[in-house]
């Protein structure tokens, strides 16, 4: 069971998402040393955001479909003020977007920690705190590896071409994929919440 769950949540997190992009950023801009509290950053996001996702949903659901779709957009809207700030960042300074607060809080509307909350956890983790501690601490495990994962492929991209044009490239990639998961986020709640 536990084997089933780490590896059903490792495949998740290490799927290029916008906490990912920004981790992977920073690994290229700070270093290992100076990004490693990010991963705290993240487990503590996402430990947040599932926990408080049961009465989210409810209230969500009690909006009906409009409620669904302003928390989308509001997602969506983050990651393109994300994409802007890391555009327009200056590639030598940290900036204020590869703090612990941001990434806490860009985990915290990151969709993928509804996925957790409804599809991967079991049902009845909630109502067992000893389950949730169980399942909890698995989850534990493979944020900090994935988190890990996507610092040091930055770090290490950084360090095999230390010029200016991979900087560019890092910026430039970060930006755009950050745009492209907020234009699909937007497209998914028209598409399936369409406001009338």
């Amino acid at each position: 069971m536990n084997s089933v769950l780490i590896l059903s949540c490792a495949l998740l997190l290490f799927v290029p998402g916008p906490t990912n992009i920004l981790l992977f950023n920073a690994g290229a801009r700070q270093g290992f040393r100076q990004s490693y509290l990010l991963m705290i950053a993240e487990w503590g996001g996402y430990l947040f955001s599932i926990t408080s996702w049961s009465a989210v949903t409810f209230i969500l659901l009690s909006a009906g479909s409009s409620g669904v779709s302003f928390f989308r957009l509001l997602c969506a809207g983050y990651l393109f003020f994300l994409a802007f700030k890391i555009w327009h960042s200056e590639i030598n300074t940290t900036g204020n977007i590869f703090t612990p607060g941001a990434i806490f809080l860009t985990t915290v509307m990151n969709p993928k920690a509804l996925i957790f909350a409804s599809v991967v956890f079991p049902e009845n983790v909630v109502s067992s705190p000893g389950g949730y501690t169980m399942v909890f601490l698995n989850f534990t495990v493979a944020v900090l590896t994935a988190s890990g994962f996507w610092i040091l492929l930055g770090v290490m991209i950084k360090r095999r071409n230390k010029n200016r044009r991979i900087d560019l490239t890092v910026r430039s990639f970060s930006s755009l994929a950050l745009m492209s998961f907020g234009i699909f986020m937007l497209y998914s709640t028209f598409q399936h919440h369409p406001f009338t």
